[in-house]
């Protein structure tokens, strides 16, 4: 991100309106595990848990935002947007699947519980910029696509799946690279929290 900002001609005090798809995710259960798991058993988890899945979204060109406890926050299209930014971060999310699921392997194989993970997938305009005081900045995008992302991801538990993906994202998806939403379902238009009028959803 550093080098990103570097090379890039916006002031770095100047925010500014841009469309990037944002990604959260969050483990399902997580207090439940806590209560009945030692703190260190727990520690181990999440280092797992974030270095796999931030290791999928810096694989795909993303910006990982922020962890946030047990979840993630992801951005693609920051500081700078590309054409590909839809399609970068779905590939990612099924990325994260896929190491989810060879994790699993490994956790059953040793005895241990396995570990499921809700993904929300949103698309839209966002402010970017500094965010802070002098005494702590950081770089991040804040608006309705981000906490719309974050409702999607919970929305994983009302729909049974372990990826929401907005229609909006499947539209920014640029052909050839269509072809990637054939791994999902139309769930059509879905109530969210905190919106007016429902968000037509995509699920794995």
């Amino acid at each position: 991100m550093i080098d990103r900002l570097s090379g890039s001609e916006a002031s770095l005090g100047e925010a500014k309106e841009q469309n990037v798809a944002v990604l959260f995710t969050d483990i399902m259960g997580f207090t439940t595990l806590c209560e009945s798991a030692p703190p260190n058993e727990v520690i181990a988890l999440l280092r797992e848990y974030h270095d796999r899945l931030g290791k999928a979204v810096l694989d795909h060109d993303g910006t990982l935002d922020k962890y946030i406890g047990d979840g993630l926050m992801a951005t693609f299209g920051t500081p700078e947007p590309a054409r590909d930014d839809a399609a970068r971060a779905l590939r990612c999310a099924f990325a994260m699947i896929e190491a989810l699921d060879q994790w699993n392997t490994e956790r059953t194989a040793s005895g241990m519980a396995p570990v499921r993970v809700g993904i929300g997938l949103h698309y839209g305009p966002v402010v970017a910029g500094d965010i802070g005081n002098a005494r702590r900045l950081e770089y991040g995008v804040i608006g309705d696509t981000v906490n719309t992302a974050s409702r999607l991801e919970h929305m994983t538990r009302d729909l049974g799946t372990n990826l929401v993906v907005s229609g909006a994202l499947i539209d920014a998806i640029p052909p050839p690279e269509t072809a990637l939403a054939g791994r999902l379902k139309d769930a059509g238009p879905q109530p969210v929290r905190g919106r007016d009028g429902g968000v037509r959803v995509w699920t794995l």
